[in-house]
């Protein structure tokens, strides 16, 4: 259920009038991963980011987002916030509700400074907390804000028991530019210290102000165990370096998702200048 709550993807078209609040500057702050809405059984997301201003003057952001295809969703009661000298702001979304995805822009004043991460969290319905709340927080992950850069090497890893999958990758590729990104994904995989295969490159178009999230397996699927490689139930991780390479600055992020309990782990992204 986890994987595919974060891998939901829609196609529509973006209106003209929205163009100029969508175009990237050098000092946004990119937020790969907003996830918010029922999931069934009363289970749902809630996503928040942290705003810090380390200055000793007030600092005004707008908060931007927008939807996998790039349209414009507010995932906030607000879309700009005024941060006073030294202090953190916390902003959340919604709680119950329809499901959405989304991406975010924080966009500081020219010249000040925000740092940014976002936060994810799984609600599900309980007995065991006090009235008037109904459900508990099971999941949890924060995730830090992310600059833009044309090229990303990024740690990943996949856990398994025999063809058992226990814990993978998954990655989401941000292009918050005006034109359409054209990205590729090579893999170096290591089955074991000594046995290193290269995989890719995987070629994506990723459409303007849009967001691609993938899991490793269904990137590369060469990666998936196999019954014939593995025929004993012994427990083995696997890993690598995913290089990402984009013809415009893009922001990569990942997670890293455990079964059959969903948990999240926050996945380390390397921008290369």
């Amino acid at each position: 259920m986890g994987r595919i709550i974060l891998l939901v993807f829609i196609s529509v078209a973006v209106s003209l009038a929205l163009e100029t609040q969508a175009v990237a500057q050098s000092g946004d702050v990119l937020v790969a991963n907003i996830v918010l809405g029922d999931v069934g059984d009363g289970k749902y997301f809630q996503s928040s980011i942290q705003l810090v201003n380390l200055a000793d003057i007030p600092s005004e952001a707008t908060i931007h987002c927008f939807s996998n295809d790039g349209t414009l969703t507010p995932a906030f009661n607000l879309d700009s916030t005024v941060l006073p000298p030294k202090q953190v702001i916390e902003l959340f979304t919604s709680g119950p509700g329809a499901f959405r995805e989304c991406w975010c822009r924080i966009r500081p004043n020219p010249g000040d400074r925000i740092e940014v991460s976002s936060r994810i969290s799984l609600y599900e319905p309980s007995t065991a907390v006090p009235w008037p709340l109904t459900s508990a927080m099971t999941a949890s992950v924060r995730i830090p804000g992310s600059p833009q850069a044309p090229k990303w090497d990024v740690p990943v890893s996949l856990v398994r028991v025999a063809q058992c999958v226990l814990d993978a990758s998954a990655l989401s590729v941000v292009n918050p530019s005006e034109t359409a990104a054209e990205v590729d994904l090579a893999l170096d995989w290591h089955r074991s210290p000594n046995n290193a295969v290269q995989y890719g490159p995987v070629h994506l178009t990723i459409a303007p102000r849009s967001r691609i999230a993938r899991s490793l397996t269904a990137l590369f699927p060469e990666i998936a165990p196999k019954p014939e490689l593995y025929p004993l139930p012994t427990r083995a991780q696997e890993q690598g370096v995913l290089t990402v390479t984009a013809n415009l600055p893009v922001v990569v992020s990942g997670l890293e998702v455990s079964s059959p309990k969903i948990v999240y782990s926050s996945m380390l992204a390397i921008p290369e200048s």
